[in-house]
């Protein structure tokens, strides 16, 4: 496993106990249990040529002060962190980002990604504002350097 690929997992995991860690506890009137965790913080995955694009969306009130400083975002409810990647192999690679998310009501809006680097890898974030209990369906375009374009298109429900 490159060392790259090895950073980007140990920051899915990272991100994945600090939802585990954070989350409320089973007797709490959430109601989110260990698998919607799970399923909230999955990457989504789509391949364009050798390059591997992934998003996750993790609400940023679930996130360590390091990593919303690292990220630049501000920790509150009704506000999630959409994280985008692109690595050919272990190398991080430059895109263009672009996408939208839209709640179940049909309301949509615009994301506004932006690049960060750290430890040698390039991300692209944005935010969205949500009133959870809600489930945003994101259409996120991805550009790579070499202009070949891929699609990112799920859903994720969003737990208070």
């Amino acid at each position: 496993m490159t060392e790259h690929r090895f950073v980007r997992i140990a920051l899915a995991l990272t991100l994945s106990v600090a939802l585990a860690g954070c989350s409320p506890s089973p007797s709490s009137s959430s109601g989110m249990d260990g698998a919607a965790q799970r399923d909230a913080a999955r990457p989504a995955i789509a391949v364009v040529g050798d390059a591997e694009a992934s998003a996750s969306v993790v609400p940023t009130s679930m996130l360590n002060d390091a990593v919303a400083a690292r990220y630049g975002v501000t920790r509150e409810p009704g506000l999630v962190l959409v994280l985008v990647s692109l690595r050919v192999g272990d190398e991080a690679q430059r895109a263009t980002v672009s996408g939208q998310a839209r709640d179940l009501r049909g309301v949509a809006q615009s994301l506004e990604f932006r690049e960060v680097q750290a430890d040698g890898l390039i991300d692209y974030v944005a935010t969205a504002r949500i009133r959870p209990p809600d489930t945003l369906r994101f259409d996120i375009g991805v550009v790579t350097e070499d202009q070949q374009r891929v699609q990112l298109k799920f859903s994720r429900d969003i737990l208070p």
